[in-house]
């Protein structure tokens, strides 16, 4: 059994990511639901954790990181992947700009999703990205999926298409040590 441990704060993916999670009876998860800012509060969680999903941000992340990466540290635990869901254009990817939800300095969020990242891939665990284009909770066409470095164009991608990506990724481990972005159109 794979155990899941899922940090949210506030995101509209988790529900339809839990839909998903609960039909399989070989994966349990625990949201959670301690002080984001402290490591201590960490450390129950992470203990025997196989998969981290991170749902969180928009901003912060690099601190909330700082705090969880010390608390897996300090548990020596060996996880077998760390999923993030990010943003598109954080790696100046887009063709177009688009706007961010609740984010009023661009650039100070894109240094904290950035150094959130970084702490993710220093760390040597197993990981992927998710670069997420505007998400919606209309679904699109198609699921275009972008490597990192690849140009994007803005768009949308429904939050029920996130979270069977995520999904997919923690059944298949597709994806490892990759950044992609994503949009459906």
């Amino acid at each position: 059994m794979k155990k899941i441990l899922i940090l949210n704060q506030n995101s509209k993916v988790l529900d339809p990511l839990l839909a998903v999670i609960k039909q399989n009876a070989n994966l349990s998860y625990q949201i959670f639901a301690g002080d984001l800012k402290n490591s201590q509060d960490y450390l129950a969680y992470v203990k025997d954790t196989d998969i981290i999903i991170s749902l969180l941000g928009p901003q912060d992340v690099d601190w909330y990181f700082g705090a969880l990466f010390e608390a897996i540290y300090q548990q020596k635990i060996n996880l077998k992947h760390f999923i993030m869901l990010s943003y598109a254009g954080i790696d100046d990817e887009l063709t177009q700009p688009i706007e961010y939800a609740g984010i009023t300095d661009r650039l100070e969020f894109f240094k904290q999703q950035r150094y959130a990242i970084k702490i993710v891939d220093e760390a040597e665990f197993p990981y992927t990205i998710i670069r997420q284009s505007q998400p919606t909770d209309h679904s699109g066409k198609k699921l275009q999926i972008f490597a990192e470095g690849q140009p994007m164009p803005a768009g949308y991608v429904s939050r029920e298409t996130i979270a069977n990506l995520i999904y997919q990724i923690v059944e298949t481990g597709q994806y490892k040590y990759e950044s992609i972005g994503i949009l459906e159109n």
